[in-house]
Parts: C-alpha cells; sequence; structure tokens
C-alpha cells in the first residue's frame, strides 16, 4: 500500500511486464482515500466568535471535541453524535478571552488537533 499518497480521489493503474518483455496496462482503479486532514476543518479562523468545526465522515459516529488554550486549561468537552456526510457543529467560544486554541477532535478512534485563533 502506498502510505505517502495525500487524501482524495486517486486513479491507479499497474503496468505489467511479462516473462520475456512485453508490457499491458491495467484498467485503471479508482480509490477515494478520506484522510482527517482533508475532512476536518475549523472556520472562521481567526474567529472572533463561536468556531464552527465541519467534519465529514463516512458513517454514523460519535464526535468527541475538547479544546484548551496555550497553558492547557480545558475551555470546553463536548460529546455531538454525527452523520454520514458533512456535520457541521458550533464550539462556543464567544466569550474566550483572545488567543490561541487547540481543538482535539476524536472519531472512530482518530485523534486530530486543530488550531484555531479567536481574536
Amino acid at each position: 500500500m502506498d502510505t505517502e499518497v495525500p487524501g482524495g480521489k486517486i486513479y491507479y493503474r499497474l503496468r505489467v511486464e511479462d516473462m520475456n518483455g512485453q508490457e499491458a496496462l491495467s484498467h485503471s482503479v479508482f480509490i477515494l482515500k478520506e484522510t482527517f486532514e482533508t475532512t476536518a476543518q475549523l472556520f472562521p479562523n481567526p474567529g472572533n466568535g463561536n468556531a464552527t468545526l465541519r467534519i465529514q465522515s463516512a458513517s454514523k459516529s460519535g464526535l468527541q471535541i475538547r479544546c484548551h488554550d496555550v497553558t492547557g486549561r480545558s475551555m470546553v468537552e463536548m460529546n455531538e453524535p454525527i452523520q454520514a456526510g458533512w456535520n457541521e457543529i458550533s464550539i462556543p467560544a464567544e466569550n474566550w478571552p483572545s488567543g490561541t486554541y487547540y481543538i482535539q477532535v476524536q472519531v472512530a478512534g482518530i485523534i486530530k488537533v486543530l488550531k484555531w485563533v479567536h481574536e
């Protein structure tokens, strides 16, 4: 498996060479490689009110969100159900002081940390 391939739509073809040197190409194969990096976004960033997490899921699942400031202080923890497809979750941040925050998102055992700036 090619682990260096970026996420998104990928088309593969194999070039096969037999023992006597003849080459042939396989049919194209389409693969959709979803990565957490391309399916989780925070906006507006920077922002001055609530943050919105936009996340795509392949199936119905549970989502855990933990928000911390740069000192590690917990700002909010949320557990949200999400559906297959795109989901938008509002993170209540309108009363947070200006600064940098880290939003930890966990779904299906995968953890992603997103940086968000509150102005």
